[in-house]
C-alpha cells in the first residue's frame, strides 16, 4: 500500500459516495473505484460494504480509517517540517562570541527568537583562540569576534558589525596617561599585562609583530586569563595592557585610563565570521539579525 491508495481510502471513507469522493480528488469515478479495489487486493480484506444506494465501511475499514488518519497527519507534518528546515525556519544554529559582543548579541537572539521560535539557538562565550578553532572544526556555525590580528583563510567570510580601535589601558598616574593617542613607537618599551596565550592567541601575535615593527620585543610581565585580574594589574601600576574601546566599555569600574591607538593595523572592528560553505540555512536569518545595527 502507498501514499495514494491510502489517500484514496480516507477520502472515500469519509464521503458519502464514490462519485463524491471523485469530485474531491478530481479524479473520474472510475479512477476511485480502481484505486480501492486495488487497495483491497494487496491488502486482502474487504474495506467496504456496496449496495446501490450507499457505501459503508467494514470493521477492518473502520480501523483503517482511524490509523490511515493518523499516518497522514504524520506524513504532512513531516513534509512541513522538512520544508521549513529547508527553508532555514527550522533546526540548530551554533554561535560562538568573545565577551565583549554580549550586548550585540542579546539584542540580536531576542529579535531572531522572536522572528524564528522554531530554531534552536546554542550560543557559547569564547575567548579568540578558541572561538577560530571552533569555527575551524564546524563545532560552531558563526563567530563574533574581533578584527585585530585576524587572519582569515580562504574559504571564510567576514562582515563588519561596528566599528572599533585599539587603545592602550595604563595606570591613571602613568606618564603617558595624558596623551591624546599613543603609537607602538610611544610605548614599545613599556611593561605589558596580557591574557594568557590559550585566551587570545590571535591577538598577541598581532600585538607582538606591531612591538617589533616599532623595534622592540614586548615586555610581558604577568599574564591572566581573566579580564578583571588583567584591568586591576594595569590599575595597580603592574604594566599596561592593549585592548579594544568596545571592551573597556563593559569594565569602567577599574581607574585606568585608556588612549586610543593610531597606526597601521590598529583595527579592532567587531566582525561576523563564517564559513563560505556553510550549508545550515538557519545562519542567513541570524546574519540578517545582525545587520539590523
Amino acid at each position: 500500500m502507498d501514499v495514494r491508495h491510502l489517500s484514496y481510502f480516507v477520502t472515500v471513507a469519509e464521503c458519502p459516495s464514490f462519485t463524491e469522493a471523485a469530485k474531491q480528488l478530481q479524479v473520474t469515478q472510475s479512477a476511485v473505484s480502481y484505486q480501492i479495489a486495488e487497495l483491497e487486493r494487496r491488502l486482502e480484506m474487504k474495506l467496504f460494504i456496496r449496495d446501490r444506494h450507499s457505501i459503508r465501511l467494514t470493521l477492518a475499514g473502520e480501523i483503517l480509517l482511524a490509523e490511515g488518519k493518523k499516518v497522514l497527519a504524520s506524513l504532512d507534518e513531516a513534509v512541513k517540517k522538512a520544508k521549513q528546515a529547508d527553508d532555514g525556519e527550522l533546526g540548530t544554529l551554533r554561535v560562538g562570541f568573545l565577551g565583549s559582543m554580549e550586548r550585540l548579541l542579546a539584542g540580536t537572539m531576542k529579535r531572531f527568537q522572536q522572528k524564528h521560535p522554531n530554531i534552536e539557538l546554542r550560543v557559547e562565550n569564547l575567548s579568540m583562540q578558541p572561538l577560530e578553532d571552533a569555527l575551524a572544526r564546524d563545532a560552531i556555525d558563526i563567530g563574533l569576534t574581533i578584527a585585530v590580528g585576524l587572519k582569515l583563510p580562504d574559504g571564510y567570510e567576514c562582515r563588519e558589525l561596528f566599528p572599533d580601535i585599539a587603545t592602550v589601558v595604563l595606570p591613571q598616574d602613568h606618564p603617558l596617561a595624558g596623551h591624546n593617542t599613543l603609537s607602538f613607537n610611544d610605548i614599545k618599551d613599556e611593561p605589558l599585562v596580557l591574557m594568557t596565550q590559550e585566551s587570545g592567541m590571535s591577538a598577541r601575535n598581532w600585538l607582538f609583530r606591531q612591538f617589533r615593527r616599532a623595534g622592540s620585543e614586548p615586555r610581558v610581565v604577568l599574564e591572566t586569563p581573566s579580564f578583571e585580574n588583567l584591568l586591576f594589574m594595569v590599575e595597580t601600576g603592574k604594566g599596561i595592557t592593549v585592548l579594544s574601546r568596545h571592551i573597556m566599555k563593559f569594565y569602567t569600574n577599574f581607574q585606568v585610563q585608556c588612549i586610543d591607538m593610531v597606526g597601521d593595523e590598529v583595527d579592532c572592528s567587531g566582525v561576523a565570521i563564517w564559513k563560505k560553505a556553510l550549508e545550515n540555512p538557519t545562519a542567513a536569518h541570524f546574519l540578517a539579525e545582525l545587520d539590523i545595527h
